[in-house]
């Protein structure tokens, strides 16, 4: 501030004139009155109003005059203004006045350090001594760079000390800390970032200004570092942990790197929900807690917690807030106890009752915990509670054993149902269940439904099938005895359709009756064709051919060279066939060097067209042995061919290609001609058989041959079917029981043996796959 102010106003408009002489005037008064020793002037000029007042300035403050002027003016009422010079009142130190919206206003005193206060003789700061301190900086109201000049500590040459005052001891706020080289004051862990705790605050503004490295002591943490999750603000932002979308931090908490995790004490995978969540850098569930997933309200039950089944037991086991049968959301009741689609609905009293059961499942049992262990498919309970079934369990309930047929080492049978099964050797997949395996008990044949008949012969098997009477073949293919070239390896363990004989059709079709034999196959159709395919050898194949193979079915011809067309019911035996007509007469074809032809006439080893056997009429029923026939006529059994084991019903001798009647037989109603033996089915139940015994296959224990027929130990039989060496016979009660040679478990026991077992046996039941 000058020694002097001078204030000049000019007013124009008369409403002013009056209270700025006013003013005037009383200044002059109070300077009168006050013993001012200095001289005032007033002058006007221009015909207006116009004042000019100089006063000295120098005026000891200490003085109580200064003091009053100054009080009496900051006193006086509001004056009107138009700038701060109206206002003026020539006084430093107390305060300057100001023109605020059209009145004067007090406004701040002049800011003077304690070192240097205002004086009014100096007319502002007393600088007498610019450098009271002594350390040879002026203070910076003297035009100096000493900012504190009461403390020689203090000045632009001093050394900048890290503190948390805010000290500026180099008079420069944006130092906090030395800079000079080897001075780490501020750089404790030489990160080269200056610890927070360095600030000095700018007296000026007011502004703190500090270090940003918010932990000194460890190099690994300052601004810009890369965050990680490890409790402590890595870089400097005042968050600790926190995961910028850069981090590719996994899901935890919003924006942070921890991951939130939640009691789970009941280890149902749910977290408490009433629990206080903990937040983790360890991203592994820590023991007896579980990741964000607060969805359990009752965290001492492991079967309580959002999305679990509601079960009937007085709790809200899926936490919506319902419980039992009010929770219709999970009403009725799945999953309970031993399977998961069983169905359990509440009674009302807090009581659980089974409503309905799995497929295949039966509730057997009063006690609701046992639910339904009850297996519908087994024999033992089939389709309902304790009923018991004798050979399979089908589809509504017991499915028996209608039909059987066995080949020289194995058995098959069909259920009601048309399921069809096989046991025995399994080489070459001869018992169709997609195995080789050999096995002593039933095993559904694969993928065949609603099987009509079913036939074996020396190591395949064929079967007719359906509405359509397709044929399909299993087992060995070595001469194409399967109907279909396909099997690479020379065999399938799985059916195989025949090729059909038609152009129009692509599989064989409309059979009525099919047989197997030692290499080859045949059908009968209903259009009255007799089908064959296979090896040729011995005129097998009855196609006018011997010696070669066909893999798709040949027509079979007749003496005459003309197509067989009135066959109904076919049977075969190792290398020869034999078919009943339409009109009941028989006729063979194939190998005859044993008479099994049963033409006296034909004298040659083989036939390779169909031949009748005449003499032959009202056949209903025929079997042909390995190398011997039989048939029945007029309920008697007449036989021929080889005779070496008395098969025919007489002495053991020479063969005989006449057919003729075996003694003591009435009332057959079906035959069954194995290797050397032979088999009766009379229309009571009874069976008989004659001819060999080596393995019990005569149902008694003499191992001497006997043209006898000798009763077997078995009753009520409906159907009956030989082997090489055994026979197997179905009753009216749907059981199956076979006797005779046993080394393959042909016999369907659950075991095999080489021992004579002439006891008809039962099979042990088929379990479905």
């Amino acid at each position: 501030m000058s020694n002097s102010v001078e204030i000049s106003s000019k007013l124009r408009t008369t409403p002013r004139r009056a209270p700025l002489l006013g003013v005037i005037g009383l200044g002059a008064v109070l300077c009168a009155a006050l013993g001012c020793n200095e001289a005032a002037t007033v002058a006007t000029q221009d015909g207006g109003l116009a004042s000019s007042i100089t006063h000295d300035a120098a005026v000891d403050p200490s003085r109580s005059s200064d003091a009053a002027a100054a009080t009496n003016d900051d006193a006086a009422p509001p004056v009107s203004c138009r700038s701060d010079a109206d206002c003026l009142d020539a006084v430093s130190c107390n305060g300057r006045e100001r023109c605020v919206h059209g009145l004067c206003a007090a406004g701040p005193a002049l800011a003077c350090p304690i070192e240097h206060p205002c004086s009014e003789k100096l007319g502002g700061c007393d600088c007498s001594n610019p450098n009271i301190d002594g350390d040879a900086f002026d203070a910076v109201v003297c035009g100096g760079e000493d900012c504190d000049d009461h403390n020689r500590a203090i000045n632009p040459a001093a050394i900048e000390v890290c503190d948390v005052a805010g000290v500026d001891e180099d008079c420069n706020p944006k130092t906090f800390h030395d800079e000079r080289k080897g001075v780490r004051d501020g750089d404790q862990d030489g990160d080269s970032y200056v610890s927070s705790e360095c600030s000095n605050v700018d007296p000026a503004t007011g502004k703190r200004y500090a270090g940003d490295d918010c932990h000194d002591n460890n190099p690994s943490i300052h601004p810009f570092n890369t965050e990680v999750c490890d409790y402590q603000d890595n870089d400097c932002n005042g968050v600790v942990d926190e995961a910028p979308a850069a981090n590719g931090a996994p899901s935890g908490i919003a924006g942070s790197l921890q991951l939130t995790f939640y009691p789970d004490f009941d280890d149902d995978g749910c977290g408490d929900q009433h629990a206080k969540a903990e937040r983790f850098c360890d991203y592994t569930e820590p023991p007896g807690y579980v990741q964000g997933k607060p969805c359990d309200c009752d965290d001492k039950r492991a079967n309580v917690h959002k999305g679990a089944p509601e079960v009937c037991d007085g709790i809200d086991n899926d936490c919506d807030g319902l419980i039992d049968g009010a929770d219709k959301n999970q009403s009725p009741l799945v999953g309970l106890f031993h399977f998961t689609d069983t169905v359990v609905t509440c009674d009302g009293n807090g009581h659980q009752v089974i409503d309905s059961c799995p497929v295949n499942r039966l509730w057997c049992s009063s006690v609701v915990d046992q639910g339904c262990t009850t297996d519908a498919t087994q024999l033992t309970s089939c389709r309902a509670c304790n009923t018991a079934c004798g050979f399979a369990c089908g589809q509504k309930g017991c499915d028996e054993v209608a039909k059987i047929a066995l080949g020289t080492d194995f058995s098959c049978a069909i259920t009601h149902e048309g399921s069809a099964a096989c046991w025995g050797h399994g080489a070459n997949g001869r018992l169709g269940n997609d195995d080789t395996r050999t096995t002593a008990v039933a095993s559904p044949v694969t993928g065949l439904l609603d099987v009509k008949l079913i036939a074996g012969g020396s190591d395949s098997a064929c079967a007719v099938v359906g509405a359509g009477g397709h044929v399909y073949c299993w087992g060995s293919n070595a001469s194409f005895q399967l109907g279909n070239p396909d099997p690479g390896a020379g065999f399938s363990p799985v059916g195989l359709p025949v090729a059909s004989i038609r152009s129009n059709e692509r599989f064989l079709s409309g059979a009525v009756s099919v047989d197997v034999g030692d290499q080859f196959a045949c059908a009968a159709l209903a259009t009255g064709e007799l089908v064959c395919w296979g090896s040729e050898a011995n005129g097998r194949v009855a196609d006018g051919n011997s010696g070669s193979t066909t893999a798709s079915p040949a027509t079979a011809l007749t003496d005459a060279f003309s197509e067989v067309d009135d066959a109904s019911v076919v049977s075969l035996g190792k290398m020869h066939g034999c078919m009943i007509s339409s009109t009941k007469t028989l006729k063979c074809w194939g190998d005859n060097s044993s008479g099994q032809l049963g033409d006296p006439s034909l004298t040659a080893p083989e036939s390779t067209t169909v031949h009748d056997v005449p003499n032959l009429s009202d056949v209903t029923a025929v079997s042909a042995g390995e190398h011997h026939t039989c048939a029945v006529t007029g309920g008697e059994v007449l036989c021929w061919g080889a005779n070496g084991r008395a098969q025919l019903g007489r002495a053991s001798g020479a063969q005989d290609n006449t057919p003729l009647p075996v003694a003591g037989l009435n009332n057959v109603q079906s035959i069954a001609a194995g290797t050397t033996f032979t088999c009766a089915l009379d229309s009571s139940g009874a069976v008989y058989c004659w001819g060999s015994n080596d393995y019990g296959e005569r149902g008694d224990k003499n191992t001497q041959d006997s043209a006898v027929p000798n009763r077997v130990a078995i009753a009520n039989v409906t159907a009956l079917a030989a082997g090489a060496g055994h026979v197997c016979a179905v009753t009216n009660a749907g059981e199956v029981r076979c006797w005779g040679y046993n080394f393959f478990g042909q016999l369907g026991t659950g075991t095999n043996s080489l021992a004579m077992h002439p006891t008809p046996d039962l099979v042990l039941p088929l379990e479905p796959k």
